[in-house]
């Protein structure tokens, strides 16, 4: 599999999915820092949901990039091969960066919503519940595809180097 240009491009792709991660749990520590409010007070839920629009904003830049990098480092692995260990977890990567920047972008735009509407805690919560809910299983495959992906790359680059492979050595 000795193939330089893969290798550089599985480890790009493979950098911008671990952008993502450190990005997604930066943004999961900054919301849960955030005080929710502990009264059917309109006035603290429209706080509160200011306060989570502005840490979706704070990241949302960085986000757009690294799903733009996701997109194009994964394009140029699989351009690069049809070994179906590679390709199939890189685009379930790309696909999950697909839905998490739509799922994102559907947050924050009810969350804007919500902040004009006075919304009270339990429509805030039944808002967002949609999202919240297919969050955890999305991000338990994204770490599941990347496993597979560096594992399956790292053992065949080890096979390369050592003379292993399939020779029956």
């Amino acid at each position: 599999m000795a193939n330089e240009a893969l290798d550089i491009a599985v480890t790009e792709f493979v950098a911008a999915v671990e952008e993502r991660n450190r990005l997604s749990k930066a943004l999961k520590r900054e919301r849960q820092s955030v005080a929710k409010p502990l009264t059917r007070d309109s006035d603290a839920v429209k706080q509160y949901i200011a306060v989570l629009i502005a840490v979706y904003e704070k990241v949302r830049t960085e986000l757009e990039a690294s799903y733009a990098n996701i997109a194009s480092s994964g394009a140029a692995v699989i351009e690069l091969t049809d070994n179906p260990n590679i390709v199939n977890p890189t685009q379930a990567l790309m696909d999950d960066a697909v839905a998490e920047r739509v799922e994102s972008n559907k947050m924050q735009t009810r969350l804007q919503r919500l902040e004009g509407t006075g919304a009270g805690r339990l429509v805030l919560f039944l808002s967002l519940l949609p999202t919240l809910l297919r969050a955890l299983p999305r991000e338990q495959q994204i770490q599941k595809n990347l496993t597979d992906l560096t594992s399956y790359y790292l053992l065949e680059m080890m096979d390369d180097d050592t003379g292993g492979g399939n020779d029956g050595n």
